[in-house]
């Protein structure tokens, strides 16, 4: 595999498709974000009303894949964007 032609999304698909054979928890990390990311750019910043059941994956999610700490209102979860 050559990562040096792959994006960056490419590369973190690949990595999520290896590490959740090893990691469930990384798999449903990747299936909330990918609920409410931004469908235009999976790096830009968004508002997202969770439910409670999801609401700490979320969390644990944006730290993950954005590399920011999200900010938590109620139900509500904001994220600034990708940090890398």
């Amino acid at each position: 595999m050559d990562f040096t032609k792959m994006t960056a999304r490419e590369i973190q698909n690949t990595a999520m498709n290896c590490n959740a054979k090893v990691n469930p928890a990384l798999a449903n990390m990747r299936s909330v974000f990918e609920q409410h990311e931004d469908k235009a750019d999976w790096k830009n910043p968004f508002v997202a009303t969770v439910s409670p059941e999801d609401m700490n994956l979320l969390v644990a999610a944006v730290i993950w894949f954005h590399g920011a700490t999200p900010l938590v209102v109620g139900n509500k979860v904001a994220t600034p964007g990708y940090q890398g």
